[in-house]
Order: structure tokens, then sequence, then C-alpha cells
């Protein structure tokens, strides 16, 4: 399995007490969707903004593509057209005045021609249901459409790779549904996809590498299938399991289901093991 971005023994404390990240290594595989797991606090957020150089650490090493990152103003530039950064808070990262303004701002920097750039802004808007602010200044959107637009600005670059740091928070279903569907088809395309969260019904859903995390430190790193398969994890990592785990175990006690089986990763996969019974 090739790793596209990888940490070794990264340090990195914030003044007083608080959350960082105390020695984690570990890598993120390319092409696959990454779920970093852990309550507020546990350092999924500064994990993500080192392997996008945001954060530089006090200690230890990020790569891209078996690389150490450059951090000068010029390996920074290009690390920025490769990895994309949804932050939490989307007042971060909106500057522009002007919704399609600001989704353009990246792809315009890329070199695009007018057009491309305004058809990816225009796909991204759509992508993620706010297509009707493009012309909205960005001090008059909600909190959650500012979120969406944050969301559209990433997009619009098509990157290698796709850090989201709790990028549903402020999503309805539908905005969710909508956006996993343009994640994946940036997936299909080649991108690397990289989520944190503490949704485990979407983590479990959605990801297929996983790193639990707890103050600091990666406490597990292992695939979806593990979990799938040895249930028993997620009460040695303190995770609860996901919404329909009770129901599988449930229906397998009962003889429902055959325990060759692995825990579905949604209501329709159950429904799916029930029908083929």
């Amino acid at each position: 399995m090739d790793t596209i971005l990888s940490v070794h023994e990264l340090h990195y404390r914030y003044p007083g007490p608080g959350s960082g990240l105390s020695d984690v290594s570990c890598g993120i595989p390319a092409g696959r969707r990454t779920v970093f797991l852990g309550a507020n606090g546990a350092g999924k957020s500064t994990l993500l903004h080192a392997l996008s150089g945001v954060l530089r650490p006090q200690r230890g090493e990020v790569r891209y593509q078996g690389q150490p990152l450059d951090y000068s103003r010029e390996g920074m530039k290009a690390l920025r057209s490769r990895i994309g950064l949804v932050m939490q808070q989307p007042d971060v990262q909106l500057f522009c005045p002007q919704v399609f303004q600001d989704v353009a701002y990246g792809p315009t920097n890329l070199g695009l021609s007018p057009r491309e750039v305004r058809e990816r802004v225009e796909d991204a808007l759509e992508a993620v249901g706010v297509a009707g602010c493009s012309q909205n200044p960005v001090h008059c959107l909600s909190y959650g459409e500012k979120q969406r637009v944050a969301i559209a600005g990433v997009l619009a670059m098509q990157p290698a790779v796709m850090l989201l740091d709790e990028p549903t928070a402020e999503l309805d279903s539908a905005g969710i549904d909508a956006l996993l569907v343009e994640l994946e088809k940036l997936r299909r395309n080649g991108a690397t996809l990289v989520m944190a969260t503490h949704d485990i019904d979407l983590a479990w859903r959605w990801g297929d590498h996983f790193l639990v995390m707890e103050e600091g430190r990666v406490k597990w790193e292992g695939e979806h299938g593990q979990l799938a398969r040895d249930t028993s994890l997620f009460e040695h990592l303190n995770l609860r399991m996901p919404t329909v785990g009770p129901i599988y175990l449930s229906l397998v006690r009962q003889g429902m289901i055959s325990s060759r089986h692995v825990l579905p990763r949604d209501a329709g996969e159950l429904v799916e093991l029930l029908e083929t019974k």
C-alpha cells in the first residue's frame, strides 16, 4: 500500500496546558479515504494542519511522496496546489468579498483559463448546494453557508490530497450526501481524502483507513475491515459503536444473520444481509 503523506515522531505543543501532538508517527495511504477519530482535543486538527504545512512541527518530520516538506515560500506555494485543507472554522479560510471570487481564487492562481475557472467554481458551488449564492457578499452568509463555500473553494482546486476538518458539522443530511458524492468523484480520479470527525456513523459509512487519536497520540491505526471483523476493538479503543452495530450484533445472536458476515457500514447494507440470508 503506497503512502502519499506520512509523519515521523511529530511533536507540537501549544503554549500552556492543552492539546497538541506527542511523537506521532503514521501514514496516509494514497487514493483512499482516511478518517481521524477522537474526542475534542485529541489532536485531530493539529495533525491535519501539520500535514498541510499550515503548522510547522517543533520536532519530527512530515513527508509528501517520500520527501520532507519544504517550508519556504515557493515550497508552500507548490504544496498548496497539491494538498487542500478545509478548516473547521470557515471564517479563517474565506477572505474575498464575494463568494465567486473566493472560490475562484485558488483555481485562478493555478493559471487556468477564465472558462476553466468559471466551470470549476460553478461545479463546486453546485456540489455543496450554494450555487445561488455565487454573487453574494461573504460577510452576509450564514455560518453553514460559509462552511459550504470554504469546502467549495478546496473542491475547485481538485487537489491530489484533500484534508477536511469536521466538514459536515453544519450540513444537513442532503448536504452531507452531496458532499460525499463529490468527494467520491475526486477519489475515483485518484485523489487521497482525509477527514477528521467525531461522528462515528459518518466515519464508519465512509472511511477505509482509521487513525484513532487520544491526548495528542495515535492510539490505533488500521483498516475498516479490521474493525468490521473484530467488534471488540471498539470497546478496547473506547469508541462508541456505529448505530448499526448493536442491531447487527443482536441479529447475529438471534441467528437471523450469519456470524461469518462482518459489521455492515450502514442500515442499507444491514438490510441487504437480511434479504440475502
